[in-house]
């Protein structure tokens, strides 16, 4: 059995949409209701959650003011749960409930000439 590997960025994606979608659940409003009052389709927020397609700033201030959340509240929920996925050297691994994924993290960073080996 193959396993597929989304890149590093799909899976930031993923991250930012399920703290949108704990955001939108926590307050009791459906994907079709939230995109109503951002000005988008239902299935624009599906994308976001799934982590389909890339949140925008502009858009996640909007999601923060549809929600009546307190200013800057969505952005700190969105760095948080991207706090919250630890990193190692070679592997990133998320622990939630029916996501269990392995990825390969990005390389090192290639020392400075003047820094001290």
């Amino acid at each position: 059995m193959s396993t597929v590997t989304p890149a590093p960025a799909a899976n930031e994606k993923r991250v930012v949409g399920r703290a949108i979608a704990f955001l939108r659940v926590r307050e009791g409003i459906s994907q079709r209701e939230l995109g109503d009052r951002v000005g988008c389709t239902d299935q624009t927020i599906s994308d976001y959650e799934a982590g389909r397609r890339f949140v925008t700033f502009p858009m996640l201030l909007k999601i923060n003011d549809a929600l009546a959340l307190q200013p800057g509240e969505a952005l700190e929920v969105v760095a948080e749960a991207l706090r919250d996925h630890h990193f190692s050297t070679d592997t990133v691994r998320y622990r939630q409930p029916a996501l269990d994924l392995r990825l390969r993290a990005p390389p090192p960073p290639v020392p400075h000439a003047n820094s001290p080996p």
